[in-house]
């Protein structure tokens, strides 16, 4: 059983060419809670994409297609005016400090290694909404 998220008011947005990536990554979401989601196979109109839908979160692959996901980060950050507002968790297969430094310079809120499980998406969702302006965690739902 997967857990609800707090915040799930956010816009998340979800970047990846893989089609069974993004099929996980929006089922394990909307079964968290999130109802605000735009799912995306291509970054080449990233820029567009969060102009028009306004994420709170990013959800990206580093490599998406033949595009480099820190590059297009970088570029939209660059003629974005509330990109400070927004949280990015990047997504890889690949491991290392180097990494890790490239994902951080680029803006990157976490980096989140596959294979990973859906406790520590959720884990890793939640703090990036939480951190979020005017997103403070709320309590969970009582039972009852």
């Amino acid at each position: 059983m997967v857990a609800q998220i707090r915040g799930a008011d956010a816009r998340v947005l979800v970047v990846d060419d893989d089609a069974v990536n993004r099929l996980l990554l929006s089922r394990l979401l909307a079964r968290m809670g999130v109802n605000q989601l735009r799912v995306e196979g291509q970054a080449d109109r990233l820029g567009d994409i969060v102009r028009d839908f306004q994420p709170d979160l990013i959800l990206m692959d580093l490599h998406v297609g033949d595009v480099d996901g820190l590059d297009a980060l970088r570029e939209v950050a660059a003629q974005d005016p509330d990109w400070s507002a927004r949280r990015v968790i990047m997504i890889t297969g690949e491991t290392g400090d180097q990494i890790e430094r490239r994902c951080r310079d680029a803006g990157v809120s976490s980096v989140l290694t596959k294979p990973y499980t859906a406790e520590l998406l959720l884990s890793t969702v939640e703090e990036a909404l939480a951190s979020l302006p005017g997103h403070e965690r709320r309590a969970p739902p009582t039972a009852g």
